[in-house]
């Protein structure tokens, strides 16, 4: 048989071919076991799936060709309009396992109503997976501690596994729920949505397994002060939270990252205010934020807000391992003579700061006939040199709240050979210190 195939609970049965409206099939996993890649399955709008024990959702599909699973509105064969009230369902504690490459659309998948055992949403084969889920909605109504949406298996490596949302909404009945993400996860739209639990920490990363985790545009707005977008756990992972609206008083992570190799998570312009500036990094050596009250006159800004870069290290920042600030970049159209790159920096401290302490690294286009980048920074030459002070400077900066404002700049020179971007970081080695940094670069 070759689809498309159709489910409607109202009417369907999963012992008829499910070829036709007619001869439906009642379950969306009675048309998997029989929908070959690359094949589509219609759902009707007025499908309402109920199942009281474990549901395991596999498809045949491949990555190169996915089963489609759609929401359509039955009124023609094939529909010609999608629709996205379909629903499936899973009482007490059953949890919803999927295996194998999908794609659906327009589903709400309700997953333990009643029960208070653990039910997990379950993206853990140790086969290759991937599953795109297109306005849908995924809801957590067991109100267990242990309920997760899980990302990825703890069991093996996760080389070519990844879920996708796609304008699709998350909900959570307890605190301790959330996203258990020991693989790739591409979030894009929707929201987590009202009427639920807040999470205390909406993505937990699992110990020693990586994910590489990014979320865009997403409404984020029901995690409320007190709690976190990212809680770090253990192993290697990578969290990048774009454009996305927030609650006030939320934080990036729940706590300091373990280890060196430990989270790297990055959130830009996320706000719960009318802004579009707001930038955190966070990684072992440190954090970087966005600042609004300490910025040089004269300085970045978003057209009527003054900006700056706030580095703030940890106890575990050191000269060959500093906290590295965002990138802040610059246009450069000379070729084959010298130029200095300029970054004005302000700190609290009748000391100044070395070249040991803090620098400015460049990545320039310095090779003819080739895009190949070389470095240039103001730093030490090597750990056994003598530091020796980073210059001064007499910009003027507001100094809110200082005792000793001491400002200072960092510069490098170099040669380029090539039009492009100058890619300059700010590197911050002094243990436990704060540094305030312009992204508006000078060249000259």
């Amino acid at each position: 048989m070759a689809g498309p195939y159709y489910v409607r609970s109202t009417d369907g049965n999963d012992a008829d071919t499910g070829l036709t409206w007619a001869l439906a099939k009642a379950t969306i996993q009675g048309a998997l076991s029989v929908a070959a890649a690359g094949e589509r399955i219609w759902v009707s709008q007025a499908h309402a799936e109920t199942q009281a024990t474990a549901l395991t959702m596999s498809s045949a599909g491949t990555a190169g060709a996915p089963i489609e699973i759609f929401c359509g509105n039955d009124a023609a064969e094939p529909p010609t309009a999608l629709a996205t009230t379909a629903t499936l369902t899973t009482t007490g504690s059953s949890s919803i396992v999927f295996n194998g490459f999908a794609v659906f659309y327009g589903i709400t998948f309700n997953m333990g109503t009643g029960g208070t055992s653990t039910t997990v949403f379950q993206f853990d084969s140790t086969s290759p997976w991937w599953f795109c889920f297109d306005t849908c909605a995924l809801y957590i109504l067991n109100t267990n501690t242990g309920n997760r949406i899980r990302v990825g298996a703890s069991s093996n490596a996760v080389d070519d596994q990844r879920l996708v949302l796609v304008n699709s909404s998350v909900k959570f009945s307890a605190t301790a729920q959330g996203f258990d993400l020991r693989g790739p996860m591409l979030w894009r739209g929707g929201s987590v949505a009202s009427g639920g639990s807040v999470p205390t920490a909406l993505f937990r990363l699992h110990a020693n397994m990586p994910a590489r985790v990014v979320v865009q545009g997403v409404d984020l707005s029901q995690i409320t002060s007190g709690n976190a977008l990212v809680s770090p756990g253990g192993g290697t992972h990578y969290v990048s939270i774009e454009n996305c609206k927030l609650a006030a008083g939320v934080s990036l992570m729940s706590a300091s990252s373990p280890g060196q190799g430990g989270v790297v998570a990055m959130m830009d312009n996320c706000d719960s205010a009318d802004t579009n500036y707001r930038m955190q990094r966070h990684q072992y050596e440190g954090d970087s934020y966005s600042e609004t009250t300490l910025v040089r006159t004269g300085g970045a800004s978003d057209g009527t807000t003054g900006l700056s870069d706030r580095h703030v290290s940890s106890a575990n920042s050191k000269f060959y391992a500093p906290l590295y600030g965002p990138e802040m970049v610059i246009w450069n159209n000379a070729v084959g003579s010298s130029q200095t790159v300029t970054c004005e920096i302000l700190h609290d401290s009748v000391t100044a700061l070395t070249d040991a302490e803090v620098w400015l690294e460049t990545e320039y286009l310095g090779t003819s006939g080739f895009p190949l980048s070389l470095f240039a920074s103001d730093r030490a030459a090597d750990i056994l040199a003598t530091p020796a002070n980073q210059a001064a400077s007499s910009e003027t900066w507001t100094t809110t709240g200082m005792t000793n404002p001491n400002t200072q700049k960092l510069v490098t020179t170099q040669t380029p050979q090539e039009k492009g971007w100058y890619r300059c970081r700010v590197a911050l080695a002094k243990a436990s210190y704060t540094v305030y940094a312009d992204p508006k670069l000078a060249v000259a």
